[in-house]
C-alpha cells in the first residue's frame, strides 16, 4: 500500500481560503490581505501554484465536462484553431466545436484575471519571490484560456527579472507543449520561434515539442522543416532517437487516417 504524503494543514488552510475568494470574484488588495492572516509571509511555493492549478479546472471546463468520467475514447485529430473565428461564432451564438466547446468566453477572462491578480497580489503584499514553478503555472492559465497575446506579454515581462531564473528552456517548452495541446499550434510554433526575446535557447526537448504538435495537426512540411534544420552539420541541437520517432509515428497515424 503506497502511503500518502502528509498534509500541510498550513498550506491546505490558505488554498482553502483563497480558492472561495477568487470563485467569488473578490478582488485582491490590501484590506483582503491585511484579513488573510497576521503571518508576514504565508504563502509557500506549493500552495501558490495549487492555486493557479484550480484556475482551468473552475473556470475553463464547459458545464458538459465536469465529473465525466475520463476512460479510453476515441480522439478525432487535432486542427489549427482560429481563435477570431470562434469568437465570432460564440458571438453570433454558432456551435463551436473543438477544445473551446460550450465554454463560458466571459467566465475564461475572468479565471485569467483573477489568476493575474492573485499573482501580483501575493508578491506585493506578503513579499513573496516567484521562482520557475509559480511563473510556469501562471503562464499555463494563459495557455489554457487561449490568450496568447497575454502569455507572451507575461513571459516578455517575467524574463526581464533576477538572471533568467523565472523563465526558462523548460518553462517556454512546457507552454508550447499546452498551446499545442489546445489545438493553437501556429501560436506554439509562434511561441518557439519567440523563445530569444524570452532569453532562452531552445534544446532538443524544445523541438521535439514543436514538431509533435505540427505533426498532430498534419503540418508534416513544417516538422519536416525543423528536422532539416536540426540535421545540419554543427548544429547545437541535432535530433535524437525522439524526434525521429515523432515524425514516424505521426506519418503512420496520418497514413491511417485519410
Amino acid at each position: 500500500m503506497i502511503v500518502s504524503k502528509p498534509l500541510n494543514s498550513n498550506h491546505t488552510c490558505l488554498v482553502q481560503q483563497v480558492l472561495p475568494l477568487i470563485l467569488k470574484n473578490v478582488p485582491f488588495d490590501a484590506k483582503l490581505a491585511a484579513s488573510t492572516t497576521k503571518t508576514q509571509n504565508p504563502f509557500t511555493i506549493e500552495s501558490v501554484a495549487d492555486v493557479l492549478k484550480s484556475i482551468p479546472r473552475f473556470f475553463f471546463q464547459s458545464p458538459r465536462s465536469i465529473g465525466r468520467q475520463t476512460g479510453f475514447r476515441h480522439r478525432t485529430p487535432l486542427k489549427q484553431r482560429i481563435l477570431k473565428k470562434e469568437a465570432d461564432n460564440i458571438a453570433n451564438n454558432v456551435l463551436v466545436l473543438g477544445p473551446a466547446a460550450y465554454r463560458n468566453p466571459q467566465k475564461v477572462t475572468l479565471g485569467i484575471n483573477k489568476a493575474t491578480e492573485f499573482y501580483h497580489w501575493v508578491e506585493r503584499f506578503f513579499h513573496f519571490f516567484h521562482n520557475e514553478v509559480t511563473c510556469k503555472e501562471m503562464g499555463i492559465v494563459f495557455a489554457r484560456g487561449n490568450n496568447v497575446k497575454g502569455l507572451w506579454d507575461f513571459l516578455k515581462e517575467m524574463s526581464r527579472r533576477g538572471n533568467g531564473e523565472l523563465v526558462t528552456t523548460s518553462t517556454v517548452t512546457c507552454l508550447i507543449k499546452v498551446l499545442g495541446e489546445e489545438g493553437l499550434v501556429n501560436e506554439a510554433l509562434a511561441t518557439f520561434y519567440r523563445m530569444k526575446q524570452f532569453r532562452c535557447r531552445p534544446d532538443v526537448y524544445a523541438y521535439n515539442v514543436v514538431i509533435n504538435a505540427l505533426c498532430r495537426v498534419g503540418n508534416f512540411n513544417k516538422a519536416r522543416f525543423l528536422l532539416e534544420q536540426m540535421e545540419l552539420p554543427g548544429f547545437r541541437c541535432p535530433p535524437d532517437v525522439y524526434t525521429y520517432t515523432i515524425l514516424i509515428s505521426s506519418y503512420c497515424k496520418y497514413g491511417m487516417q485519410t
